[in-house]
């Protein structure tokens, strides 16, 4: 009987081999399809896998080979896990995925791969409504793999809950807002399996300020709590779904109570951060939790609060030296909570002040003291100071601070509304080439405003409401034509260049105007950004939703540009998404080819990648790989009916 099937074997072969050899001649591909020809290849790689299996069979092989498929796999991936996945593949009929377990993940195993999605769709690509294999191993092909081949284990996913990058700055915030966003919260999964969220904890910094917590998804309200020092929000199942090595942002936002000045104080900190979180392995079904506490970024509740910008009346350019000119008009709006007020003396016997910054260069002074006034939009003189001629010479770089304190009277700010304060100073000594001045207000912590609500307090918070240094212009004295202007604000002034080099404002030249320095590389482990050269973060901020160079599933990539800052919400950082043709981070694609973006470390970089077929809608179709892979796949069939006879033997 044995020997009989051997023969009945020997048969089909040869006429499987006849058909490959009369029947599918590549020198014949003009009369036929490539998609033709791919249809009977197929056909024919069945018939083969059919009697690979009854050929173990007979010689009493019952097949054994088993796998659990526990990691997501791409292209550009090798190894040990796409070995197995390529043996997978064969065992499915899809031989032109190699036959050597030791080869790379290439197209040649896409194509497999979305062969093998497709003979499965309504399990693997119908959950997410997708009509076409993507090439990439990710969650449902898995779960169909492991299915057909695993071999029973089961490996549960993790979970890390970080400070996203979006979590809004320190701030102020007013007492009585309602929907006050304290901190964005990022959840990430690893690539073992979607995690199902059960529930939150949150601790709060004077949390019985806060009448009520939400928890947002984007602008979904996931659920609210009232607000407490410690707070466990339950959610139900399938509320958030953290797709396997993806991940989802939370967001705390707050409505708060008022300022009452006795439980609620001015400038009380309110600082929200996440502890345990528990989540459900959607495949695994068992608990993934987190127990780390992650802070939000601390703010500060007042009643109240002063915005300071710059006039757009503001003046700038060429100095004309006289007894009275203008420097800097400050546009000052109280917030709609209570009046801002600068006092001379508050009932608490504070004197609030304002400090404001000048970079002067000039030749010589005529007088021993040169003073500063603000006035008001009438014209009333509300503080003055008189700054030594000689401190002015000593000064480092030419800078010195105008420390204002409104001992004339108070100036007060309705809630609400905004008032101007208008700086002026005597510049007839500013009468030589090059001669120039520019104030601006600094948001280094160092006492820099003192300011009160409804005509009561001290509060500072210079670093907030100064935030990014507020600049009026620079004005220079040309004398006729001749002068220069200043190219930065003021000595020391850092701008970064790219990731790793910034740039620094100084005098450089002959003239008495700045200028930006010739590049500065950072320290070795430091990056450039936001101005300054800081420690390079120790975890990967750059995410993929495709999961890396994926060229058949379209994906959005969030991570730091190479090419130097770009002006988005969260500084340096950019989000990008593939497309068919050229993108901002990449050289110009043709029709028919992809830019993919990927992370390298923190970084969102790209690549040109030519589809195989034709690119459509940020991915390359699958199939279709041409006469060369038509060629090539014959002659994988003929290599493997070599194989089947001489097993035979």
């Amino acid at each position: 009987m044995r020997n009989f099937k051997k023969l009945f074997l020997i048969s089909a072969i040869f006429v499987i081999a006849s058909i490959f050899i009369l029947g599918v001649k590549v020198p014949n591909v003009q009369a036929t399809t490539i998609d033709e020809l791919q249809a009977q290849i197929q056909a024919l790689l069945a018939q083969i896998a059919q009697l690979q299996q009854q050929l173990a069979e007979m010689q009493g092989q019952e097949p054994s080979w088993c796998h659990d498929f526990n990691v997501n796999l791409r292209i550009g991936d090798a190894g040990t896990e796409v070995g197995q996945l390529i043996k997978a593949l064969r065992l499915e009929g899809f031989n032109y995925s190699y036959d050597d377990y030791s080869a790379p993940f290439d197209n040649i195993v896409a194509s497999a791969v979305v062969g093998f999605q497709e003979k499965y769709a309504s399990e693997v690509l119908a959950p997410w409504n997708l009509q076409h294999g993507t090439g990439f191993v990710g969650q449902t092909t898995r779960a169909k793999l492991n299915n057909l081949y695993g071999c029973g284990a089961t490996t549960k996913g993790s979970l890390t809950v970080t400070k996203d990058s979006s979590t809004p700055i320190s701030n102020i915030v007013i007492g009585g807002d309602n929907k006050v966003s304290l901190g964005t919260f990022r959840l990430s999964a690893n690539n073992v399996e979607n995690l199902d969220l059960d529930e939150i904890t949150l601790t709060v910094l004077n949390g019985d300020y806060i009448d009520t917590l939400y928890l947002y998804e984007g602008d979904t309200l996931l659920g609210s709590t009232p607000g407490a020092s410690k707070r466990t929000k339950y959610f139900n199942d399938g509320t958030l779904i953290i797709p396997a090595n993806g991940y989802k942002r939370i967001t705390v936002k707050a409505d708060l109570y008022p300022v009452d000045g006795s439980v609620i104080k001015n400038g009380d900190m309110i600082q929200v951060a996440v502890g345990a979180v528990d989540t459900t392995g959607r495949t695994s079904g068992e608990s993934v939790d987190s127990f780390t506490d992650v802070n939000a970024n601390p703010m500060y509740i007042y009643k109240s609060r002063p915005y300071f910008s710059v006039n757009s009346a503001t003046p700038s350019g060429h100095l004309f030296p006289s007894s009275r000119t203008l420097l800097a008009i400050f546009d000052v709006r109280a917030d709609s909570g209570g009046d801002i007020t600068f006092s001379p003396s508050s009932p608490i016997g504070v004197l609030n002040y304002l400090d404001i910054k000048a970079n002067v260069a000039m030749a010589d002074f005529s007088s021993s003291i040169v003073h500063f006034v603000i006035e008001d939009e009438n014209e009333n003189i509300i503080a003055d100071m008189g700054i030594p001629s000689v401190f002015i010479a000593n000064s480092t770089d030419n800078y010195f601070p105008i420390p204002f304190t409104f001992k004339n009277g108070v100036f007060t700010i309705p809630a609400g509304t905004t008032k101007q304060l208008y700086v002026y100073t005597d510049t007839t000594d500013f009468e030589d080439d090059d001669d120039f001045i520019q104030l601006w207000l600094s948001d280094k912590i160092g006492g820099d405003i003192s300011w009160g609500i409804d005509g009561s307090g001290d509060y500072r918070n210079d670093d907030i409401i100064f935030r990014g240094d507020i600049y009026a212009g620079t004005l220079v004295n040309p004398n006729g034509g001749g002068g220069c202007i200043n190219e930065c604000s003021f000595s020391g002034q850092t701008r970064c260049i790219d990731v790793t080099h910034k740039k620094t404002c100084g005098n450089y030249d002959s003239d008495a105007c700045l200028e930006w320095s010739s590049s500065e590389p950072c320290s070795l482990g430091q990056i450039c950004q936001n101005g300054a050269c800081k420690e390079e973060p120790t975890t990967t901020a750059c995410t993929d939703s495709d999961g890396g160079k994926n060229y058949y599933l379209k994906g959005t990539t969030y991570g730091m540009s190479p090419y130097g800052p770009y002006v988005s919400p969260t500084g340096d950082y950019i989000s990008s998404t593939d497309q068919c043709g050229g993108g901002p981070l990449s050289l110009l694609a043709s029709e028919g080819q992809l830019t993919e973006y990927y992370c390298d470390g923190k970084y969102n970089k790209s690549t040109i990648f030519t589809c195989p077929s034709d690119c459509e809608n940020g991915a390359c179709k699958p199939g279709g790989f041409g006469l060369e892979n038509i060629e090539n796949q014959l002659a994988n069939i003929s290599k493997i009916i070599s194989e089947l006879m001489q097993a035979m033997k």
